[in-house]
């Protein structure tokens, strides 16, 4: 995949296991911005160095470490791992010209019904979807034998 990164890590507990959580190597696009910032900080890093320092350790940034941040500042009480999930997830499916599908390859899930519960339609989505729905058979007209339609 172009322009795609490799995820071959992963966080499980305080470890860096070598594996993804299905032990396989799995290619994401990146957005143009993320390979920006991506660019600016590998360089001078030899591979598997950590792509962005925490300057406390030294080291990796911890998902603990991400999540006091998260508290800390978000003021939402839903921990950093699921809103950010949610969110992408949910951005996704609603980008224009995206499907489930879509949104099912990113998230790297194996089953449609798993994205499904990271998927969130808010209510002015739901209401751009009916907005769109096309032309209402007027059924008043169509008793009196003119079929008409009408934009909705």
């Amino acid at each position: 995949m172009s322009q795609g990164s490799c995820i071959q890590r992963t966080w499980s507990g305080p470890f860096l296991k070598e594996t993804t959580k299905t032990n396989t190597a799995r290619y994401i696009p990146l957005s143009t911005r993320a390979r920006e910032i991506v660019s600016k900080n590998v360089q001078d890093k030899l591979p598997g160095a950590p792509l962005f320092i925490n300057a406390t350790t030294g080291g990796y940034y911890r998902p603990k470490v991400l999540n006091n941040a998260w508290k800390q500042y978000s003021g939402i009480p839903v921990t950093y791992y699921e809103a950010s999930r949610h969110s992408f997830c949910t951005q996704i499916a609603q980008t224009p010209g995206a499907n489930v599908f879509d949104a099912q390859l990113l998230m790297g899930h194996s089953d449609p019904r798993t994205t499904q519960k990271y998927y969130h339609a808010t209510p002015r989505r739901l209401e751009e979807l009916v907005n769109r729905r096309g032309q209402v058979v007027d059924l008043n007209a169509k008793r009196d034998g003119n079929q008409k339609t009408s934009q909705s």
